[in-house]
């Protein structure tokens, strides 16, 4: 096995992940890679997992976990094994990214009322991706005539203007 090569297909594997919240297929692997045989990805992967770089299984698509693979991202937990703890990697389902990558600019404001329409409460954090259109079916973040954030589900009040959609919530309890 070629360090280089391994190295290589490690970070695809780990910058898939980190993009995409799950790990890519072998074919992924292959495309993002360049290597053309699946049978040499699988040779490859199963040299990391004997060499502890990571662990795979084998009864599951796309389970394929990484030491450390959730560096800057939030593990998410799908079931916790008997006699393993919390965070150990076979109970790491997936990971997601605090915040998505994106080419826009990403924004976060305290809702200032009640939206029970669309279950949102005064207090919770609306994390926003920047654009001056109105995205079909997603919440709109706009800005009324004080400069004040608020958000909408249809058009935009006369007065306001859109500065993005909706694309997280944070709730404290």
């Amino acid at each position: 096995m070629r360090q280089q090569k391994a190295d290589e297909m490690l970070k695809f594997i780990q910058d898939y992940i980190r993009q995409n919240g799950i790990a890519p297929s072998v074919r992924e692997i292959a495309a993002g890679t360049g290597f053309r045989s699946t049978s040499t990805i699988h040779r490859y992967l199963h040299q990391m997992q004997e060499n502890g770089v990571l662990t795979m299984d084998s009864t599951k698509k796309r389970a394929i976990f990484i030491s450390d693979s959730c560096p800057e991202g939030i593990p998410v937990i799908a079931q916790v094994k008997p006699e393993t703890s919390l965070l150990d990697e076979e109970n790491i389902q997936s990971c997601v990214s605090p915040l998505p990558e994106s080419g826009n600019k990403i924004f976060g404001f305290y809702l200032n009322q009640d939206s029970p329409e669309l279950g949102l409460r005064n207090g919770d954090l609306l994390i926003a991706e920047y654009s001056e259109t109105i995205q079909e079916n997603k919440i709109t973040v706009f800005l009324n005539e004080n400069g004040i954030p608020e958000i909408t589900a249809g058009e935009v009040p006369s007065g306001g203007s859109a500065v993005g959609s909706v694309i997280s919530m944070i709730r404290h309890f």
